[in-house]
């Protein structure tokens, strides 16, 4: 698969752990956020046993595969949207889901599987986009596949700005998001800058979730700059931290920023706020990282276990360097 497509691919799956505007209930959205599995796999086997066809507990189940780095998951995620899609073909949000899903396939795939499954990806995000023009996070999804993907496989930016342009006539107030996706694509990150953290806000939860995934990506950008430019990733992650309280990501966004400036203390203490909100591998592995700095050996043994044993979601090399860390301090 080509780097971009690599790229592309990589982007849908870490925008699937994002909270997304479900077109479910309330309910089911509380259990995705706090990451209640139990709850979530019992109503869908309660409810597919009632009725094998039943549109809820098919998205459910296309939201929970998805979100799992889990090969039969996935195969069971494109199985649920695709008897969605029989029994009613203009559903949008079993097209994004499927579009989702070949996105994760195209990262698993080769070269040319990569193509094949990026172009289905394509396929349905078109198609979704259709059947709801003013859902702020299908637009989201379908720009990123335009911006990221090479022409041969349907991309272009071209094909972004036109989509830009429809979105916004429908929805004017959310437009700025999307545009700020095309300023981080350009490498415009002052503009983006701007835009994101000077908008209006809005309670609708699509829009929410594209917000919180701009922020992230400026804030993460800017850490990842070579060099790197921690002053102006930590004044993203602090807007967004006071903006949404309750996200854990941006709390482990100022840890990181801490953690690279060597004010250990300081990042174990968002890490420590991020963990409160929401446990993430992430935040338990940096939190080792930055103990072990301290001298605490004890405690940086405790958040690495706790990163390998974490149930799912953890990226191989975060494992491997876990286990590592894991061996040479129990030797200490």
């Amino acid at each position: 698969m080509t780097p971009r497509l690599v790229l592309l691919a990589t982007l849908i799956c870490t925008a699937a752990a994002l909270p997304v505007a479900s077109a479910q209930t309330p309910q089911w959205d509380a259990w995705f956020d706090a990451d209640d599995f139990a709850s979530i796999e019992s109503e869908i086997e309660r409810r597919l046993r009632a009725d094998a066809d039943d549109r809820i507990g098919l998205l459910a189940r296309a939201r929970l595969g998805v979100m799992w780095h889990d090969s039969a998951r996935l195969d069971a995620t494109i199985a649920a949207m695709e008897r969605c899609l029989a029994r009613n073909e203009a559903d949008a949000r079993c097209h994004w889901w499927l579009g989702r899903a070949f996105g994760r396939k195209a990262l698993e795939a080769g070269t040319l599987g990569g193509l094949r499954y990026a172009g289905r990806a394509r396929e349905h995000f078109e198609r979704a986009a259709q059947l709801e023009p003013q859902a702020i996070d299908i637009r989201y999804d379908l720009h990123q596949y335009y911006i990221l993907a090479p022409s041969l496989a349907g991309g272009g930016k071209a094909k972004a700005r036109a989509s830009l342009a429809e979105f916004a006539k429908l929805r004017p107030a959310a437009a700025p998001l999307l545009e700020a996706q095309l300023d981080l694509a350009e490498e415009r990150n002052a503009e983006a800058e701007a835009r994101l953290l000077n908008f209006a806000g809005s309670e609708d939860r699509g829009v929410r979730t594209v917000w919180q995934d701009q922020l992230a990506g400026l804030g993460f950008r800017y850490l990842a700059g070579k060099p790197p430019r921690l002053d102006d990733a930590r004044r993203v992650f602090e807007f967004a931290a006071d903006r949404f309280p309750d996200r854990e990501l941006f709390q482990r966004g100022l840890g990181r920023v801490a953690q690279e400036q060597g004010r250990h203390t300081e990042a174990a203490a968002h890490f420590e706020r991020a963990l409160a909100i929401k446990a993430q591998p992430g935040a338990h592995y940096r939190l080792a990282q930055v103990a072990e700095k301290l001298g605490d050996i004890p405690r940086a043994i405790a958040h690495y276990e706790k990163t390998i044993r974490f149930p799912h979601g953890v990226p191989a090399s975060i494992l491997r360097d876990a286990s590592e860390r894991l061996r040479v301090l129990n030797r200490v």
